[in-house]
């Protein structure tokens, strides 16, 4: 189990219910490209990556894909509702076979 940067518990997967794309994809946002796995995930998790820094990506389909992204930490930016964002984007900018 991992912990989440938003203090909840990520479990296989990668759904918790503390992260906030979570909680917004459940609602029915669907921006999100496909997983590698062929799958659409209808959330990711967000957690902390290897420093406060970078956060680490991974959708609720198959748990096996996840992916590393730098976030802006200074500025005006550097609030969850901005990470969450630069997560999307990471998450849909991610290279991915063809």
């Amino acid at each position: 189990m991992n912990k989440c940067f938003d203090g909840g518990n990520c479990g296989e997967g990668g759904y918790c219910d503390k992260c906030p794309l979570s909680q917004q994809e459940s609602s029915g946002n669907s921006d999100l490209l496909c997983c590698p796995c062929g799958q659409t995930p209808k959330n990711l998790c967000i957690m902390e990556g290897s420093t406060f820094k970078w956060r680490r990506i991974s959708g609720d389909c198959c748990g096996e894909w996840e992916i590393e992204t730098r976030v802006t930490t200074i500025g005006k930016n550097a609030n969850s509702e901005h990470h969450l964002k630069e997560c999307i984007e990471a998450w849909n900018s991610a290279p991915r076979a063809t």
